[in-house]
């Protein structure tokens, strides 16, 4: 009976054989790779794993940059990120003697070196925060916990933690947002450090007049509009009697007064809030010439903001002012967005308030602009516009930054409004076009008081004044009130 067995076997395998049968052969393995940091500062050194192909030979570029090769041994790849690389998510080539690998590597822009901030939830205090980030064994300090005040997102705390010298902030952001640690921290995130996006009769241009006029008599009444900014000079005769009691998120008290001094002027307390909040609300250079002004100082002297006082000031003032009827204003941005933001401007939105931020003063080519470049519904992102004189038409502002994310424009060169000291000079910027399209959102919002942000800034952008020039340069075009509400 064996015999008979090993027979049929051996008549089946020369059977299969005459018929020439191969089984196929497994399909190859497409080469992957894994970056590590997988977010990465300019000049920082990042390690490549290949997967499925060899490093010899290795040559790689980084947004197109040719990055330096540090190491090229088996199957890993160490490079350097080119210093002239955009601020973002990038592509990265790979191109190795046996073939080519892409990925993606997110490069930091401008960011704090030394610390990192984390958005902790609800519930959870200093002392166990604390103790959990000492336990991840990366050096971490807490530098400060601060309760935020609120719900939702709000109703928890940011806090800034210190990372050592010469530590790779991507791995430590990499190791917070692990899972085991999800139960403290809603997110962390890079310390942005953004600019100010440091003004023709503008509101002419724009119907201001024709909207404040009867029958409409739109004035934003009822209405407030944060600017979160460098503070604002309370008793400026363009808006004393409607700043309400804000806050001071730099010096950490109760007076948030503007003593930004722009040194591009060479002036004197020339002020960065109070010309924003002058043209968003000021009697006779503002849109909304009755909205009230809640002032949140987020930006020091020199105009720098930092993105946890950001993220304090949107919890304060939602806390302080009913978002149904309240604008947030925010007049700066870099090119480093922070996830810690986008999650509270969701939240904002969410409860009713429409936020408008500037696009950015970086031109033709330059970064994406945050938060202006968040896509969230409700979120309005400011171009500039110029009038040119010899063509007596409005143009994109050579200094307004491009991209897909900018909703509308507003005139932006040389606009009328009040400074720091309580008179007046001609300000230039997207950070002044936009607390004009603020201005208007108070006029719809007054006029349609039950609509949603979204809804708001669908409005705008149908009644926009159309300009022969590309979405991504005006948006929807020039911003327009004078149709509507």
């Amino acid at each position: 009976m064996q015999l008979k067995n090993v027979l049929l076997a051996a008549s089946l395998v020369s059977g299969l054989m005459a018929c020439n049968f191969v089984l196929d052969p497994p399909p190859p393995t497409k080469p992957t790779v894994s970056l590590s940091p997988s977010r990465a500062l300019k000049s920082e050194a990042v390690t490549a794993q290949l997967i499925g192909l060899s490093a010899t030979g290795a040559r790689v570029t980084v947004a197109g940059l040719t990055a330096r090769v540090q190491s090229a041994n088996g199957n890993t790849v160490v490079f350097t990120v080119p210093t002239g690389t955009p601020a973002g998510t990038q592509t990265v080539v790979i191109q190795t003697n046996d073939g080519a690998i892409r990925g993606l590597l997110g490069v930091f822009g401008k960011v704090a070196r030394n610390e990192v901030l984390v958005l902790v939830k609800a519930g959870v205090g200093e002392v166990v925060f604390k103790e959990r980030i000492e336990s991840l064994k990366l050096d971490l300090t807490l530098l400060e916990f601060r309760e935020l005040s609120g719900n939702g997102p709000c109703g928890g705390a940011i806090a800034r933690v210190g990372v050592p010298q010469g530590s790779s902030l991507g791995i430590v952001l990499a190791r917070l947002a692990q899972p085991d640690n999800q139960d403290l921290i809603l997110v962390s995130d890079p310390q942005s450090l953004w600019d100010t996006d440091a003004s023709s009769s503008a509101l002419d241009a724009i119907g201001v007049p024709i909207a404040r006029a009867a029958p409409r008599s739109r004035t934003g009444a009822g209405l407030t509009i944060a600017i979160l900014d460098t503070g604002v000079l309370s008793a400026h005769p363009q808006i004393n009697g409607r700043v309400l009691a804000g806050y001071d998120f730099v010096s950490r008290d109760n007076q948030a007064e503007d003593t930004f001094d722009d040194p591009k002027t060479g002036l004197v307390t020339d002020g960065h809030g109070t010309p924003a909040a002058v043209l968003a609300a000021g009697s006779g250079l503002g849109v909304s010439s009755q909205a009230s002004i809640l002032p949140v100082r987020v930006g020091d002297n020199s105009g720098e903001v930092r993105s946890d006082r950001v993220i304090e000031g949107v919890c304060y003032a939602l806390n302080k002012i009913d978002p149904q009827t309240l604008i947030l204003n925010l007049s700066f941005g870099g090119d480093t967005p922070v996830e810690a933001l986008r999650v509270i401007l969701e939240y904002a939105i969410g409860l009713g308030a429409v936020v408008v931020a500037a696009a950015g003063n970086q031109g033709m080519g330059g970064p994406t602009h945050y938060p202006a470049a968040h896509d969230l519904p409700g979120l309005i992102a400011v171009g500039a516009l110029t009038f040119d004189a010899i063509s007596s038409n409005w143009i994109p502002s050579d200094f307004s930054t491009r991209g897909s994310y900018v909703d509308i424009a507003a005139p932006g060169e040389l606009l009328n409004s009040g400074n720091a000291l309580g008179s007046f000079q001609q300000f230039t910027g997207t950070s002044f076009s936009a607390p004009l399209v603020a201005g208007v959102v108070a006029m719809w919002r007054q006029a349609h008081p039950s609509w949603t942000p979204a809804q708001i800034e669908q409005a705008i952008k149908q009644n926009a004044i159309p300009l022969p020039f590309s979405a991504s340069d005006v948006g929807a075009g020039m911003v327009n009130v004078a149709g509507q509400p």
